[in-house]
């Protein structure tokens, strides 16, 4: 069981998920302390299930399974909110505000988020790009002001900051451009969302990212298709998702973004101007629309027997240079 410790140091009571698994679950903390017990010493959920009722009070598998998922989860919340408090306080940055929203915390998603501000970031070509002085080329792209590129990144070509050209230059600001919107997906995405209409039959399945920018309406894959679009045209790796949406009672479509900074996917539903959670269920993943088409639907009949033909056409999208 995970120790936890507190701002000055001092050894705190071993973590205990009991209260909250029975609170959460609605179930009795005494059954639940019986399953969790057992659980530690590596007993089975069937095993349990059906020898072990004595102890548990008669709770069933489901029951049993349920409680193993949760503990699971909230000894590995515990052990990363341990490590991050640790890791902030080391670089003396941990206030009494943030110890109390990161423990707090009860989602690894939110978590993270957290300590996003004050995780080590690793080497990019965005920190290289800093070093030699490019920073304010790329704010003057991310604010789009007036002007010709080119001619604004002459003044940035020096050679021995190892910019030997206009070229290295502008490559250089966009690698800042790209890492500052990975970092504000959030914002990106509500640009997109502020600019849409939410509107049906306004574009079909063949509906470029460009023409639903243009009509500034569409659904779900057209705001996909958009925000792809945007994170190309900046260098930001991006990529389609469809899937589910858990009570929404159709197929969805939202975005993933590569933040290098962080080593990380930051997965984005514009439409919903938010981030995926558990709620979100991932079908497949491509380049847009037409690579992961959902197949959705419910069939309803009275026992009869139907026969489902599939037919497969392989194209090749691209040969190897040789």
């Amino acid at each position: 069981m995970t120790e936890t410790t507190s701002q000055d140091n001092k050894p705190q009571a071993p973590f205990d998920p009991v209260p909250l698994i029975a609170q959460e679950l609605g179930l009795p903390a005494r059954g639940v302390a019986a399953v969790a017990q057992l659980l530690a010493e590596n007993a089975t959920v069937p095993f349990i299930a059906r020898y072990r009722k004595e102890v548990t009070g008669g709770l069933d598998e489901v029951q049993i399974r349920d409680i193993q998922e949760k503990r699971s989860y909230l000894i590995e919340l515990e052990d990363r909110r341990v490590a991050i408090l640790a890791e902030i306080g080391k670089q003396g940055k941990l206030t009494p505000e943030l110890a109390a929203k990161i423990v707090a915390c009860m989602s690894k998603t939110a978590l993270e988020d957290l300590y996003l501000p004050y995780k080590p970031k690793r080497r990019t070509r965005a920190m290289i790009a800093k070093e030699r002085g490019l920073e304010p080329l790329a704010l003057k792209i991310l604010a789009q002001e007036a002007g010709d590129p080119e001619a604004e990144a002459a003044a940035f070509v020096d050679a021995a900051k190892e910019v030997p050209s206009v070229q290295k230059a502008l490559e250089g600001a966009r690698d800042i451009v790209a890492e500052v919107l990975a970092e504000s997906a959030d914002a990106l995405s509500n640009m997109i969302r502020d600019s849409f209409e939410y509107a049906h039959d306004v574009t079909g399945v063949r509906t470029t990212a460009s023409e639903a920018w243009q009509l500034r309406a569409g659904v779900c894959q057209d705001m996909a298709h958009v925000m792809i679009a945007m994170c190309s045209s900046l260098g930001i790796a991006a990529r389609y998702v469809s899937g589910h949406l858990v009570g929404d009672g159709a197929s969805h479509a939202w975005v993933e973004i590569a933040d290098p900074a962080h080593g990380r996917v930051v997965a984005i539903d514009p439409t919903h101007r938010r981030r995926t959670d558990l709620r979100y269920v991932t079908t497949a993943t491509g380049r847009d629309y037409r690579d992961v088409a959902p197949t959705s639907g419910t069939y309803r009949g009275e026992g009869a027997r139907a026969t489902l033909t599939v037919r497969v056409a392989p194209r090749v999208l691209a040969r190897p240079s040789r």
